[in-house]
């Protein structure tokens, strides 16, 4: 890694901490709920990096993001929409609630996140590892 790509590196890392330190009313509403597995089992990881942009919430598993929205995405739905273009091609899905959804109707924004989840099948990782029946791996 050369020296200008870890600079921005260790940027961003503040950039996200910082963000993680000063969520706003709503997204600490909604990260009280998504914590600790307390929504279907599911990890969540906010603030987390998805490309070249930063997730509210981001859920690796089911490859779903939650973005809670303040007043400026009123101005910049472009750019938002530009944004989950990009980020569907990493394969996530994004879904955006409005400060006000969480505040005042937060059992609704997780019926949806809920259902989200359970439409989108879980990622499995697994390791393969070749048979020597296959005529891989060690044959000794």
């Amino acid at each position: 890694m050369r020296i200008s790509e870890a600079l921005r590196h260790r940027e961003k890392l503040k950039f996200k901490r910082d963000l993680r330190k000063n969520l706003t009313r709503a997204e600490h509403v909604l990260w009280q709920e998504l914590r600790n597995r307390k929504l279907l089992g599911t990890k969540w990881k906010r603030q987390d990096t998805i490309g070249q942009f930063i997730a509210d919430f981001l859920c690796k598993e089911h490859k779903l993001i939650v973005e809670v929205d303040g007043g400026v995405h009123e101005t910049q739905q472009e750019y938002d929409q530009l944004r989950t273009d990009i980020i569907n091609v990493y394969g996530y899905r994004v879904i955006r609630f409005k400060n006000e959804e969480v505040l005042e109707e937060l059992s609704n924004v997780l019926q949806k996140i809920s259902e989200e989840i359970i439409h989108i099948p879980k990622i499995c990782i697994t390791e393969v590892t070749p048979s020597p029946a296959d005529g891989e791996g060690d044959g000794g």
